[in-house]
C-alpha cells in the first residue's frame, strides 16, 4: 500500500524539519520523491511547494552535502522503512 502512504512524505517531512529534526526532514524528501516515481505519479503541485518549503527549513539545518546525502538515502531506503517513519511523525 505504498501508494496509499505517499501522500504522508511531505507532511512527516514539515512535521520533522520544524521540530528542527532536519535529519528526519531530509531523509523523508528524498523517500517522497522516490515513492511517487515508484507509483510513476508526478508529485502534485501542492506538494511541491510543501516539499520546497521544507527543503528550505532543512537547509536552515543542515550543510548541503549532508543534505544530499541523506536525501539520498531516504530514496533508497525500503519503502516501508520510510512509510513507517512518516507514519510515526504524523501519528
Amino acid at each position: 500500500m505504498v501508494d496509499a502512504d505517499v501522500g504522508a512524505y511531505p507532511a512527516a517531512a514539515e512535521l520533522a524539519a520544524r521540530s528542527g529534526d532536519g535529519e528526519a526532514a531530509a531523509q523523508l524528501i528524498g523517500a517522497g520523491k522516490a515513492a511517487f516515481e515508484a507509483i510513476g505519479m508526478p508529485m502534485p503541485a501542492e506538494e511541491a511547494v510543501e516539499h520546497d518549503r521544507t527543503l528550505a527549513a532543512v537547509e536552515s539545518l543542515l550543510e548541503t552535502a549532508r543534505i544530499e546525502e541523506l536525501v539520498t538515502a531516504g530514496g533508497e531506503a525500503p519503502l516501508e522503512l520510510m512509510v513507517e517513519k512518516a507514519l510515526e511523525l504524523t501519528g
